[in-house]
């Protein structure tokens, strides 16, 4: 396998699983029952910080990518 080709492979797997640590903090800090009986959330400082997390995590996946030669590009 070339290079490039080794290089994409493994950038891949990283935003992958980087996309799948989103996808689960998001699941996991906004389903359920996180919303109070006057339609607010119940403890917003935790939904503020899986957001901070999710776009750290989401960014540095995007920043890879750019920083990817990929070979359809």
């Amino acid at each position: 396998m070339s290079t490039a080709i080794s290089k994409a492979a493994a950038a891949t797997e990283t935003v992958q699983e980087r996309v799948a640590r989103v996808m689960y903090r998001l699941q996991q800090d906004f389903s359920s029952r996180i919303v109070n009986g006057h339609g607010v959330y119940a403890d917003p400082s935790r939904q503020r910080q899986a957001l901070s997390s999710v776009i750290s995590e989401s960014n540095a996946a995007r920043d890879l990518m750019n920083a990817t030669t990929w070979l359809a590009d």
